[in-house]
């Protein structure tokens, strides 16, 4: 699951890297936070798949466990969603 989010981060510029790094430390110090914006994706088969938004059309996808969401990916906009359920077979 690291893997895939590492490698999802290496391919956004800096301008991308930088928040979305951010936004995966905030979602694990405190996925409550109503300044977070977390969206249920509805049309995939896994109801715990998640859409946290970064900024803009920059979406970091993440699998809610029991204890908080776990980042997968970064991209814009759930473009990343398709090849996130291929590797989990969601």
């Amino acid at each position: 699951m690291a893997g895939l989010l590492t490698d999802s981060l290496a391919r956004r510029n800096g301008h991308d890297q930088e928040p979305a790094k951010a936004m995966v430390f905030d979602l694990q110090i405190n996925s409550a936070s109503p300044e977070l914006s977390i969206h249920t994706l509805d049309r995939e088969r896994d109801r715990n798949c998640r859409s946290v938004r970064v900024r803009g059309d920059l979406r970091l996808i993440a699998h809610r466990t029991e204890v908080s969401p776990s980042p997968q990916c970064a991209d814009h906009h759930a473009g990343e969603v398709k090849r996130v359920m291929k590797v989990f077979k969601l």
